[in-house]
């Protein structure tokens, strides 16, 4: 949206602070601290105000989560953004998962704050797909609904090497692992994929598939990334 990068108000939301909404959009759930972390260049004071503003107008949501804040995007945030996804509802049973997530893609972004680096949320790639899905696609039933079971939660470009980043903190079946390792496998599209696992029962369960697979998948423990404690 120009307005927003022009500077522009657009329902009260100028510049800094449209870009505040961009951003918990593309996260779509998101700590209030992870949200400073990744906005590390705009005041503090402009993400409280635009995040006052977006609660005012019905385009985010929060609600006290342990010692944190969540902030999550609204299905009229998502709408006034334009990027045709749903808003994120703050019960969701996935929602320790896309914070965990949203940490490790913040590690990695420090890691590699000097490099060329670029990345995509879930929300970003699951976009990218409902684009490039056929008419059959699209008449499939659940399709659209299903694609977050098909695509990684993050993905990584770095100096032009794109990285899919699988987050595995919970057992999924022998069945479901397979399928999204022999697709893997035969896609083009990612120079390499990591799995990130949440505990050595996780990583031996992907590592056997991996394996009896041939699928090339490289494996990281969690502890190694992140502290899952300070989520």
């Amino acid at each position: 949206m120009l307005e927003g990068v022009l500077g522009v108000s657009i329902a009260g939301l100028s510049g800094k602070k449209f870009s505040v909404l961009e951003a918990i959009d593309r996260f779509g759930v998101v700590t209030t601290n992870q949200l400073g972390h990744y906005l590390s260049d705009v005041n503090a004071s402009t993400i409280y105000r635009a995040r006052k503003r977006s609660l005012s107008l019905g385009y985010i949501h929060e609600r006290i989560y342990g010692m944190r804040k969540l902030v999550a995007i609204t299905d009229s945030g998502a709408e006034f953004i334009g990027r045709n996804l749903k808003g994120v509802n703050l019960t969701n049973n996935d929602m320790y998962h896309q914070l965990i997530s949203n940490q490790v893609l913040l590690s990695f972004l420090d890691d590699y704050r000097n490099d060329d680096v670029s990345f995509q949320t879930e929300r970003d790639i699951i976009r990218e797909e409902q684009i490039s899905l056929s008419k059959a696609d699209l008449s499939k039933p659940n399709k659209i609904k299903n694609l977050w079971k098909e695509v990684p939660d993050i993905v990584l470009t770095i100096d032009g090497k794109v990285i899919a980043i699988e987050v595995e903190i919970s057992r999924k079946t022998n069945k479901r692992i397979e399928q999204k390792l022999k697709k893997y496998k035969s896609q083009k599209r990612y120079d390499s994929v990591f799995y990130i696992c949440g505990n050595e029962d996780i990583r031996r369960a992907v590592e056997n598939i991996n394996n009896n697979l041939n699928a090339g998948i490289s494996f990281l423990m969690l502890h190694e990334v992140i502290n899952p404690e300070e989520v």
